[in-house]
């Protein structure tokens, strides 16, 4: 990895408060990936594979839900992760 130093900022509403955290970041197993997909709703593991790649800038939001549309008719009952996307870790 060229660069393993990552952050993160969120509005927490319940707080008021803008959040940031900083970090080194860390690629996890195929095994932890797989794990971590299959724990997620239906819906979310359907807009993973709708989005294509999760870092990857989409035009509209309309863009991304059509994705998911067609997604939902191109599945079975059993999602797989998309092993194109590896997930990571901040530390």
């Amino acid at each position: 990895m060229e660069n393993p130093h990552a952050s993160l900022v969120f509005y927490w509403d319940y707080l008021e408060k803008v959040v940031r955290i900083e970090g080194l970041i860390e690629k996890i197993s195929e095994e932890q990936s797989t794990e971590y997909f299959n724990s997620r709703p239906r819906e979310s593991q359907i807009g993973a594979w709708a989005s294509h790649y999760q870092s990857a800038k989409v035009s509209s939001r309309e863009e991304l839900e059509q994705n998911a549309r067609v997604r939902l008719r191109e599945i079975s009952n059993d999602i797989f992760r998309n092993m194109r996307i590896s997930l990571r870790i901040l530390k």
